[in-house]
């Protein structure tokens, strides 16, 4: 049986996951709305807590990060491990401080 994600339990509560999110101020209210430049300004102007962007996306803009903040600690996170996924190459922990 087909069923339209949207609807799903799991959907409902994510919704609900981000609007309270969005609701608490932990959320950019221009997330959906961010261009590419602005999306990447925000980063290296140290203007974002968190991303999805893996390690290869990361190493040009370093300098611009540190620039904006000298004290800067960027973790990457390793890729989640389940039962019949395998992360990609990309998804391996790094650390820059």
């Amino acid at each position: 049986e087909l069923t339209y994600s949207g609807v799903t339990e799991n959907m409902k509560a994510a919704t609900a996951w981000i609007a309270m999110l969005y609701q608490e101020g932990l959320m950019d209210p221009e997330t959906l709305l961010n261009s590419k430049k602005m999306w990447d300004g925000k980063i290296v102007n140290d203007q974002v807590f968190s991303w999805f962007h893996g390690p290869q996306w990361l190493a040009g803009r370093i300098r611009s990060i540190a620039r904006a903040n000298p004290e800067v600690e960027v973790e990457y996170l390793p890729a989640l491990q389940g039962s019949g996924f395998e992360p990609s190459c990309f998804n391996r922990h790094l650390r820059l401080r």
